[in-house]
């Protein structure tokens, strides 16, 4: 059927309605899918990765995020307030078909909020200000990481809206990073946290996590249950030192992590 209705047409032709010069000489029409949020199946007890961009206006940077999206296994991109065509060709090329293939959803950034609340998924909204860098926060449960564009950042509703702000640490005398690289970074960053989660049963039999009281709920995570002493210290840094030796004496832990309160 297809081929029943392919057309030749001369080089001259081809190259007037070709978007660029080096292609591979076809030119096909398709219907465009839906991409709607009563199309998205999540199941949130499967602790769903989510990538959200609002209002993000370069195509090449849209689908560069779909390609990485798709090599990190991602399961949606939402795209809130677009600001491109998700067709774009551009977008199509830099994501090297990875639009086809990363569940992609277009809506309002109101009609986004209220599809993560109602999957009870976690809202990191990424900013610089009011945040703390992202290894602090446990991506391994259902959540949503937020990106708004290079030049505004996020609008205040989605600011409102997070559970928390987080941020790539700048040490250099740059403060921002390319939307897409940025976003790789942090998908790469739940996917470590969720591969350490899935295999650190294997290799550790008992851990001992030295914090303040506000750290543990951070670090808890990280570790299996019933394979973890949590020892909150809030009493200087030689009693939380001597806390610690004492465990160690006790449990003979493989693994020791201190946030510092301990005197390292």
């Amino acid at each position: 059927e297809v081929f029943r209705k392919a057309k030749n047409v001369t080089p001259q032709v081809y190259e007037k309605m070709a978007y660029r010069e080096s292609t591979e000489g076809i030119i096909a029409i398709a219907k465009c899918k839906e991409h709607n949020l009563s199309n998205l199946s999540i199941q949130s007890n499967r602790s769903p990765l989510i990538i959200v961009l609002e209002r993000v206006e370069k195509p090449g940077n849209l689908g560069a995020i779909l390609r990485t999206a798709e090599a990190a296994g991602v399961d949606a991109v939402i795209v809130c307030d677009p600001l491109t065509d998700l067709y774009n060709p551009n977008l199509i090329r830099a994501s090297i078909g990875g639009v086809f293939s990363v569940p992609t959803v277009v809506c309002t950034s109101e009609e986004c909020i209220g599809f993560l609340k109602a999957n009870k998924i976690n809202i990191l909204t990424a900013q610089l200000q009011d945040s703390y860098e992202y290894y602090d926060y446990d991506m391994t449960a259902a959540t949503a990481i937020v990106m708004g564009t290079e030049s505004t950042g996020l609008t205040q509703k989605w600011r409102e809206a997070a559970d928390a702000h987080i941020r790539i640490p700048m040490l250099g005398r740059l403060d921002s990073l390319n939307v897409s690289v940025s976003a790789a970074i942090l998908m790469y960053a739940a996917v470590r946290q969720r591969k350490v989660k899935q295999y650190k049963v294997y290799y550790m039999k008992i851990g001992i996590i030295v914090a303040m009281e506000k750290e543990l709920k951070q670090l808890r995570p990280l570790f299996p249950e019933n394979q973890v002493i949590l020892q909150q210290s809030g009493i200087g840094k030689v009693n939380a030192a001597l806390h610690a030796l004492e465990m160690i004496r006790q449990y003979k832990p493989d693994i020791i992590v201190s946030s510092g309160c301990a005197g390292g």
